[in-house]
């Protein structure tokens, strides 16, 4: 026992002091680790040869396929970052072994730009004009971002030309500056000293071999609990594949060592009943796939598919605790609860103060780049359907009624306080304690996400309101507490969606199909009359209404620029001539190629020399091309469009792409609309406060997981949906599943305002769920 504890305090110290710079982060991990040690030391091994020997060549296996990580030796060193071209040139930000790093006061100008729309603050700038003198302080991975958008430069980093290219757009277009904001150089163990290799090697291997060793132990032992701790050390420790920060880490080890005495006391195995382990094992690589599958996108390696089972080991233990939450919660959530208006009433009140008070701080309202563009089409009087035309139509007659937009933002927040009091009443009569519905109205409400949405000028907004009605129709019906109404809300709620998302015509002709399945297998001859006034309506708005008011044709080719932006993913990698040959007389093929982004195709669409939007294009060549190019090179194919729907699926962001983009006073380019429409801004200390919760929420991994991203959403509800399946309840999921359709297919760049549905679907299945297991 002493021996082993010995060997683990050796192997902990040279692992973090070779992995980790500041007092702080050393004791934080060393503590976490040296807990994982008393952990692991605690339980009874038994010593074998024939282990030993599997474990040491297990051990050296991993150390060669992770030797960046596995071996150490790196000493402090200086880089010199010398400006060839003696120009103004912008670093956005250092990266050390992960991790921000601070430049001095005197590295940035005083008069810099607070950023927030790229997450960037003023301490993460240097403007460089002749050089820089960085001491690395044993870093061995660095990464420099250097802004693209102004000046062609050449830079001299530690002896080694860096260049950047010029861009294609011209400096005036800003278009680099939005949409490709950083060009990173990175380097890999720049001041590595082998003189200790070998004495490293020997104590990495001796202290790795002993987890080893206890992993094969607790495996032929069926000691699931130590499993479960071990697998969370590899995953997040000793590997190569994910980063994490100290404070990431942290939270990760210490939620670890509470679920692992969970899984001791409910004596847990993933092996009890079959079905229940291919649903568990259905879940747990979904989850797998959204937490590292956009590592294997750009770097799959044999080190990658080992991390990749073991996080899908470990995932099937959360699963499983998860379920057992579900259940727990399920039999103490719900109560009888006794019929109050002042329920009703207060749930309304709730959200229409926090929702004023947010309207109030940000007065008159948010004004973002798109609807910016719809107030300039009501007071010019032409109306386009770039965006869709109907929801310009309701904004311009709320503006000629009262004589502002702010009233139809009034209108939405007193819209969405009645849905809001609505669906919570509706929980708590069910049973559901009626204290977790109000805490849940109440952070919903306070929650400055929601608050900033709810006061912003966006189509999208409206459109999640609908579909959320939508999905709260579909919970009564399956409830048989469908009323006369509803049918009416249902009518309308499809309707909206249709005409204020250009997808949402999709999703709503999509769900009346469905309608007409249950009219058949139900015979509920009430929908039928929805079903057929739906097509109707649509068909009247988008012709005869459209052509009433004179509308301008909308965006065009928007149908087909994510099949475009899958061709160029197709044409930087392979300079396919069939590709060539179909856009050559509509793209400049240097542009085709230099203006890939591979997280936003808004930089093809709209920034382009020849912008993609007013280009004549065929389309069924272009369609047919996608499809043999798909047979040629899924891969690539596939892998651009999940980077383009990242927001979506991924739970931990990869690279820094634009999650905060509220554009509170001015637009990604700078430019104020409120000058414009000649609206006073008004400055407060609340507001400031907004503005930082919201920067900080944005550069927190954890927090930014929670609140900006939806892929964490996306998973519990796969895993509610996979575990508690109910035949009844597919129906409640059917708008939200061809929503996700449609997002994969023609999301064009990554903005939360176009996933935020899935996190506020899930909070409403998961009600439902409590309450058919409640029953059940």
């Amino acid at each position: 026992m002493i021996i082993k504890c010995l060997i683990l305090i050796i192997f902990n110290l040279v692992y973090s002091l070779n992995n980790y710079n500041g007092m702080g982060n050393l004791i934080i991990i060393n503590t976490i680790l040296f807990l994982f040690d008393i952990l692991i030391c605690r339980l009874k091994t038994k010593f074998s040869l024939k282990k030993f020997l599997l474990s040491s060549i297990i051990t050296i296996f991993l150390i060669i396929i992770n030797k960046d990580i596995f071996i150490y030796g790196y000493r402090d060193a200086t880089i010199s970052i010398t400006n060839l071209d003696n120009k103004f040139v912008e670093i956005n930000s250092l990266y050390f072994n992960n991790s921000k790093y601070r430049f001095s006061n005197e590295s940035y100008l005083d008069n810099n730009v607070y950023d927030i729309y790229n997450k960037i603050t003023p301490n993460y700038k240097l403007f460089l004009v002749d050089n820089y003198i960085l001491k690395t302080n044993k870093a061995k991975k660095i990464k420099i971002n250097f802004e693209k958008y102004n000046y062609d430069y050449k830079l001299l980093i530690n002896n080694e030309v860096v260049s950047v290219f010029k861009s294609v757009i011209d400096n005036n277009s800003r278009y680099y500056k939005i949409y490709d904001n950083y060009y990173s150089y990175e380097f890999d163990n720049i001041n590595y000293d082998n003189n200790w290799w070998f004495l490293n090697f020997v104590v990495c291997f001796l202290g790795l071999n002993i987890i080893v060793f206890i992993f094969i132990d607790s495996l032929i032992s069926k000691k699931t609990n130590s499993l479960f701790l071990i697998l969370s050390l590899f995953i997040f420790e000793y590997n190569s594949s994910l980063l994490f920060s100290i404070s990431t880490k942290l939270f990760i080890y210490i939620f670890s060592i509470l679920i692992s005495f969970i899984i001791d006391k409910l004596k847990i195995s993933l092996l009890q009943d079959m079905k229940k382990f291919c649903l568990i094992l259905l879940s747990s690589l979904i989850a797998t796939f959204c937490l590292i599958g956009s590592i294997s996108l750009d770097n799959l390696s044999f080190s990658y598919i080992i991390i990749f089972g073991f996080t899908l080991w470990w995932l099937g233990y959360i699963i499983v605790l998860f379920n057992y939450f579900i259940i727990y919660i399920s039999k103490r959530m719900v109560v009888v609860n006794n019929k109050s208006f002042l329920d009703r009433l207060l749930l309304c009140v709730i959200p229409l103060v926090f929702f004023f008070i947010y309207l109030y701080i940000f007065s008159p309202y948010i004004c973002t780049t798109d609807g910016s563009m719809q107030l300039r089409e009501i007071k010019s009087n032409i109306l386009t359907n770039w965006h869709p035309f109907f929801h310009t139509l309701l904004m311009r007659f709320s503006y000629n009624v009262f004589g502002n937009f702010r009233s139809f933002i009034i209108v939405r927040i007193v819209l969405v306080s009645i849905l809001f009091s609505s669906i919570g009443t509706y929980f708590i009569r069910k049973g559901i304690n009626r204290i977790f519905i109000y805490l849940l109205v109440f952070f919903l409400s306070l929650n400055p996400i929601t608050g900033i949405h709810m006061v912003s000028i966006l189509k999208d907004v409206d459109y999640i309101i609908c579909v959320i009605l939508l999905t709260f129709l579909l919970i009564k019906y399956i409830n048989k507490d469908f009323k006369l109404l509803d049918y009416l809300l249902l009518f309308i709620s499809l309707l909206f969606i249709a005409l204020f998302r250009h997808n949402g015509l999709y999703v709503s002709i999509g769900f009346i199909l469905v309608l007409f399945i249950l009219v058949i297998i139900n015979k509920n001859i009430r929908f039928i009359p929805i079903c057929l006034l739906i097509p109707i309506s649509l068909f009247v708005i988008n012709n005869v209404v459209y052509n009433h008011f004179s509308i301008q044709p909308g965006l065009r080719n928007s149908d087909i620029i994510t099949l475009t932006h899958g061709l160029q993913a197709v044409f930087r990698e392979h300079d396919d001539n069939n590709i060539q040959s179909l856009l050559d007389e509509y793209i400049d093929l240097v542009e085709l190629n230099d203006s890939y982004n591979k997280y936003n195709i808004d930089v093809l669409l709209h920034y382009a020399t020849k912008p993609f939007r007013s280009l004549e294009i065929n389309k069924f060549s272009l369609i047919k091309l996608y499809i043999n190019e798909l047979f040629k090179y899924p891969n690539i194919l596939l892998k651009d469009r999940l980077f383009g729907t990242d927001i979506m699926w991924n739970i931990v962001k990869n690279d820094e792409i634009q999650t905060f983009d509220y554009q509170i006073d001015e637009d990604q380019f700078g430019f104020s609309y409120y000058n414009e429409k000649d609206i006073e801004l008004h400055d407060s200390a609340l507001k400031r406060m907004i503005t930082k919760i919201l920067l900080f929420i944005s550069n927190n991994k954890i927090l930014n997981m929670i609140f900006l991203r939806s892929g964490l959403y996306l998973c519990l509800l796969l895993i509610l949906f996979i575990n508690f399946f109910d035949k009844k309840n597919w129906l409640i999921l059917c708008p939200f599943i061809i929503n996700i359709m449609t997002l994969f297919i023609a999301l064009h760049h990554q903005s939360y305002r176009y996933v935020m549905f899935i996190p506020l679907i899930f909070i409403i299945y998961f009600l439902q769920v409590i309450l058919n297991n409640n029953k059940g």
